[in-house]
C-alpha cells in the first residue's frame, strides 16, 4: 500500500495539482486523499471504500484505477501468520479423559448392572404382557355399542294447520295491497299533469332571436417580442466573444469529442482539470472566461441558447463571456 501511496503522490505533484483541487474536482476528502498517499489504511472508512477511491484517484491522475485496484486486492490477499497459527492449532490432538474417582466408578458399576438386569427382565416377559402393549388403534374396544333409539313424533293437530294458513293468506293480502298502494304512489308523482286544451291553443309560438349572417370578428393575441439572443463574435482565430444580454451567465459545457483540458476564470478565480469524455459542466457567473484545448464536439448552452460545433482542429481556444 505504501508503494501505490508513493505512486499517486508522484503523478499529482507532476501535474502541479493541490490537495484541495484534487479534493474538489474528484469530491474525495482530502484527508482520504493524504491517507491514501501515505498507505495508512487505518484512516479510511474501509475495504470496498479503498478500492473505489484507488480507482476514481488513480483515473484522475492519468494512471490505470483498475491496475491499482488488482495491486491492492493482491496485497490484502497475501497470508498472514494468523493462518499458521490456527492451522497448528488445529492439528492438536484432543486431550484424553479423565479417569473417574473410585467411588463414581462403583456408582456406575451398580448402574451398568441394574440397566443389563432390566434388559434381561423385558426378554423373559411372557407374551399378555406384550399384548398390553399394542397401539390404542389396533385393541379391540371392550366398551358396549350405544344403540339409537328414536323418540316418537308427537301427533299433529289438524287445528294448528288450519290457523298456520289463514295467518298465511292473511300476510300474503297485506304484501299485496301494500305493494299496489306504492305503486300507484310512484306513479302519480311522476306522471305528467293534464293541460287543457283550449290553453294549448291559445298559445302562440314565440319567435326566435334575430341571427347576424356575419360572424364576430376574432381579435388575434397580441405578438410579444423575441426575447434578446446571446451574440458570438470571432475577431481572431483561437479567441471568441460572447455578448450575453444578461447579468448573469450560465455556461454549460457538454464534451461529446474526448477528454478536454479546461481551464476557467469566474469573476476572478481560477481553476483548471482535464473533464473527460461525456462530461456536462456547468459555469455561473458575471464575467466568465474559458480555456481549452480543443473545441472537437463541444457543445456550449449560454443561457439557454445552444452553440454547437464552433471550430474544429486547432487550439487552444479562449472563449470569454460578458454580460449587459
Amino acid at each position: 500500500m505504501d508503494e501505490i501511496g508513493r505512486r499517486l503522490r508522484a503523478a499529482r505533484e507532476a501535474r502541479g495539482i493541490t490537495l484541495e483541487v484534487a479534493e474538489d474536482e474528484t469530491k474525495i476528502r482530502r484527508k482520504y486523499i493524504e491517507a491514501l498517499e501515505a498507505g495508512q489504511e487505518a484512516v479510511l472508512p474501509g475495504d470496498a471504500y479503498i478500492k473505489g477511491f484507488l480507482r476514481t484517484y488513480g483515473n484522475y491522475l492519468g494512471l490505470d484505477g483498475t491496475a491499482l485496484v488488482d495491486e491492492y486486492k493482491q496485497h490484502k490477499e497475501q497470508p498472514t501468520d494468523g493462518t499458521a497459527l490456527v492451522s497448528a492449532s488445529a492439528q492438536r490432538p484432543a486431550a484424553p479423559r479423565q479417569a473417574l474417582p473410585p467411588d463414581e466408578a462403583k456408582r456406575e458399576e451398580r448402574r451398568e448392572a441394574l440397566r443389563r438386569e432390566r434388559a434381561a427382565r423385558r426378554q423373559d416377559e411372557p407374551p399378555a404382557r406384550a399384548e398390553r402393549d399394542v397401539p390404542q388403534e389396533q385393541a379391540p374396544s371392550a366398551q358396549p355399542a350405544v344403540r339409537y333409539t328414536p323418540r316418537p313424533r308427537r301427533p299433529i293437530r289438524k287445528e294448528s294447520n288450519g290457523l298456520r294458513n289463514a295467518g298465511l293468506a292473511a300476510l300474503a293480502v297485506a304484501v299485496i295491497g301494500a305493494v299496489a298502494y306504492l305503486g300507484w304512489l310512484i306513479f302519480s308523482q311522476t306522471a305528467p299533469p293534464p293541460q287543457d286544451p283550449g290553453k294549448q291553443q291559445q298559445q302562440e309560438p314565440q319567435p326566435l332571436p334575430p341571427t347576424s349572417s356575419n360572424p364576430p370578428a376574432v381579435t388575434p393575441p397580441p405578438t410579444l417580442p423575441d426575447p434578446p439572443k446571446v451574440t458570438m463574435s470571432q475577431p481572431t482565430a483561437t479567441d471568441f466573444i460572447f455578448v450575453v444580454p444578461a447579468k448573469e451567465i450560465t455556461v454549460s459545457m457538454e464534451l461529446k469529442g474526448g477528454n478536454v483540458w479546461v481551464e476557467w476564470t469566474l469573476d476572478g478565480k481560477t481553476s483548471s482539470a482535464t473533464l473527460p469524455n461525456g462530461t456536462i459542466r456547468e459555469f455561473k457567473g458575471t464575467n466568465i472566461r474559458l480555456r481549452t484545448g480543443h473545441l472537437d464536439g463541444v457543445s456550449l448552452v449560454v443561457n439557454g441558447q445552444r452553440f454547437e460545433q464552433l471550430v474544429k482542429g486547432g487550439g487552444p481556444y479562449t472563449l470569454t463571456f460578458k454580460g449587459q
